[in-house]
């Protein structure tokens, strides 16, 4: 058996363990065309483009806690461009991709065309255009798009006496930020912008709370969210477990000893997708004050404090202190 059917059965076998926790019978069933698109030249192999494919479906069914199956067809590389004009319009290059070959029985469909072009997903019309190179990360960063999850940013302050400068692409932990090689975890608001992940808490503030890890389903609260006048305040902690496996192994590791504080507009849940401005990780400048241990103090300038109290097995314990 291949590395990636027993990375699927493995997380097929999570999802119906998680399942059965929420209360929920059978995972809803999202069925994928995948369309190779070219007018000749064919740069990756089919298996490379199934193996990335594959990671993808395991990563969005463990990042819904079971809740989606993603089931992907592919066609092998299609002759559906006259030539490599079509290169320079996106809505060409998707319309040529599903004018040849049956689209109408697909949830959503992924272009993959030998274009050099950004990448892109749309929650309307659920379609995923891919240019080259590929990754699984990159196609369940897209996937996520059409769910409905935005980007995740970062306030980047690494120059001292410069502005800092927001990234939409700043988090490096989040398979919706620059998180893709490996995939990060969506964050506690992305799973939220999808609908997968409802176990987040408003909270008072002052107050202490114990906070569960993102990864895995709990019954304690799983985000954190403070309301700061138009803004909203999430906090979330993340284990090396789950698609965060990885973080045993990383430099970024320390990360699963605290929390991570993202800045969303107010009501973000609410606000249409193409309105809806990325939240943005806060911290200290740089990946290594991305995130907030015991020991160390964040604060939103005249309005809070956060302090790490404890970490116990894959919960932490903040404090939320006014500052006024």
């Amino acid at each position: 058996m291949s590395r990636v059917s027993v990375a699927l059965l493995a997380a097929k076998h999570l999802a119906a363990t998680w399942l059965a926790a929420l209360g929920l019978a059978a995972p809803q069933q999202i069925h994928v065309l995948v369309i190779e698109a070219t007018w000749g030249p064919t740069p990756i192999a089919a298996s490379e483009i199934h193996s990335s494919v594959t990671d993808a479906e395991a990563f969005l069914q463990t990042a819904s806690f079971g809740q989606v199956e993603v089931s992907a067809t592919e066609t092998g590389w299609v002759n559906a461009y006259a030539d490599e004009n079509a290169c320079r319009s996106r809505d060409d290059l998707v319309s040529q991709a599903e004018a040849a070959v049956p689209v109408a029985a697909y949830d959503r469909v992924v272009v993959i065309t030998p274009c050099a072009i950004g990448s892109t997903g749309d929650p309307v019309t659920k379609t995923v255009l891919i240019g080259l190179p590929l990754s699984a990360g990159l196609i369940a960063h897209e996937l996520g798009h059409t769910f409905g999850m935005t980007h995740a940013g970062a306030w980047g302050c690494t120059k001292p006496k410069q502005p800092c400068v927001r990234d939409p692409y700043g988090d490096p932990f989040d398979v919706m930020g620059n998180g893709l090689l490996p995939a990060g975890d969506p964050g506690a608001l992305q799973k939220a912008e999808a609908g997968w992940l409802t176990n987040y808490k408003f909270v008072k503030v002052p107050g202490t709370y114990t906070l569960a890890a993102l990864e895995v389903p709990s019954k304690l609260p799983q985000a954190l969210v403070v309301r700061i006048g138009v803004t909203d305040i999430w906090i979330d902690h993340r284990e090396a477990i789950g698609n965060d496996a990885y973080l045993k192994s990383s430099a970024l590791s320390d990360v699963t000893r605290g929390v991570l504080i993202h800045e969303a507009p107010l009501e973000s849940l609410q606000i249409p997708f193409d309105d809806r401005h990325p939240a943005v990780l806060l911290g200290n400048g740089g990946p290594r004050g991305l995130w907030i241990t015991k020991g160390k103090t964040f604060t939103v300038p005249h309005e809070l404090r956060v302090d790490v109290i404890k970490h116990v097995g894959t919960t932490v314990t903040v404090r939320l202190r006014k500052l006024r």
